[in-house]
C-alpha cells in the first residue's frame, strides 16, 4: 500500500497551504494521480476526459518532475501492514 500526500503551496512564498493524503494499491497508481493532480492545475482550461487520458498516457511522473515546483509538492511513503 501507498500513501501519497500532495502539499498545496503558496505561490509566493511557497509554504504549505493544505495537504492531500490519498492511499493507493501500487506504486504506479500512485504515480498516475500526481501526474493527473499536475493536469488538473497546468490544464486547468482543458478538462475534457479525453484530453486527461491522452495527456496521463504521455507523460510518466518522472516527465513532469521539472513542472511541480510551481504547483505542489509530493510524498509517496510505502507502507506495510
Amino acid at each position: 500500500m501507498f500513501v501519497v500526500k500532495i502539499y498545496d503551496l503558496d505561490s509566493s512564498s511557497y509554504k504549505i497551504r493544505d495537504v492531500k493524503v490519498k492511499v493507493f494499491d501500487t506504486l504506479e497508481e500512485s504515480k498516475k494521480f500526481i501526474v493527473e493532480k499536475h493536469y488538473e492545475i497546468d490544464w486547468d482550461n482543458c478538462n475534457t476526459d479525453l484530453e486527461k487520458d491522452e495527456y496521463l498516457d504521455l507523460f510518466s511522473l518522472e516527465d513532469i518532475q521539472d513542472k511541480l515546483y510551481d504547483t505542489f509538492d509530493y510524498e509517496i511513503e510505502e507502507v506495510t501492514n
